[in-house]
């Protein structure tokens, strides 16, 4: 099975366990009336939302740092193979969290 849908199956099976905990009883659908059921819904999807946008603010903060680190390795002018690895790494991490070794020149004239 795919890690990631194994991660998913996992994570449902704990919040079940704890919505048993906490309330005694499973889920069932005739525990609120639909409008109550969607009430519900659009708490947990405000609280998504909130999380959500601190999740990015915590990528912006993580790219700059990363963006630093870029900037002070071409810098240093000094290559060799220890620091041409990190850089790889720390460009690859910038990639997989969206930015773009083209935004390290950007970063440092916007000042952010």
């Amino acid at each position: 099975m795919n890690y990631v849908i194994s991660n998913v199956i996992d994570r449902i099976k704990k919040q079940q366990e704890k919505g048993l905990q906490k309330y005694g009883t499973p889920v069932n659908p005739e525990h609120y009336t639909l409008h109550g059921w969607i009430e519900h819904q659009a708490q947990e999807m405000s609280d998504a939302l909130v999380y959500l946008e601190c999740q990015k603010q915590l990528i912006e903060s993580v790219l700059k740092d990363l963006y630093t680190a870029v900037k002070a390795m071409e810098e240093s002018r000094q290559y060799n193979y220890e620091l041409g690895n990190a850089y790889y790494h720390i460009s690859r991490a910038i990639q997989r969290l969206g930015g773009s070794l083209d935004e390290v020149d950007n970063a440092e004239k916007t000042g952010s």
